[in-house]
């Protein structure tokens, strides 16, 4: 159940393994705080959510520096023609 909500969230069996170690991590360390009224179930995947969300987060911030450096490539590219010394048609 865990896995399988993960996979779906991130896109990536091995994502979702490990959001689903650090879910039970997390659930572990936040268990003193779990409300026993409510169902632990829906906790549980409440935790695991923001865990795949914080992981998916990450792996696309980590995804941006390499569009800047392509953007920055063109960029770089489009200054080399700008100056160079031969005429613009």
């Amino acid at each position: 159940m865990l896995h399988s909500l993960a996979v779906r969230i991130l896109g990536d069996p091995k994502q979702a393994k490990t959001a689903v170690q650090n879910c039970w991590r997390t659930a572990r360390r936040r268990s003193p705080r779990f409300n026993y009224e409510g169902e632990f179930r829906a906790w549980l995947l409440r935790v695991l959510i923001e865990e795949a969300l914080v992981l998916r987060r990450d792996a696309q911030q980590t995804a941006k520096p390499s569009q800047v450096v392509s953007e920055y490539g063109v960029y770089s590219s489009w200054c080399q023609r700008a100056t160079s010394t031969q005429p613009i048609l």
